[in-house]
């Protein structure tokens, strides 16, 4: 598969279109996955993760850097969600 060719991740239930390419721009726990999935195969790379943070990451693999009012809120949702 080439690496212009948009590729699935589904993050927890929601789904993300990007690129092969964009995924091995670095070496991460996810091009890890990527590397080992046959997207010929299946079209789909699933992660159990919750899909919250995941637009951070694929913006920072993207190269447009951490947005940080989206780090400000997953930090306030996190320690609220932490609560008793």
């Amino acid at each position: 598969m080439q690496s212009n060719n948009p590729i699935e991740i589904r993050i927890g239930e929601k789904c993300f279109l990007t690129t092969l390419g964009t995924i091995k721009s670095s070496e991460n726990y996810i091009h890890s996955m990527a590397k080992n999935h046959n997207f010929e195969k299946s079209p789909t790379l699933y992660i159990d993760r919750d899909p919250l943070c995941f637009p951070i990451v694929l913006n920072a693999l993207r190269g447009k850097g951490l947005n940080p009012s989206m780090i400000e809120n997953i930090m306030k949702s996190s320690k609220f969600s932490q609560r008793d």
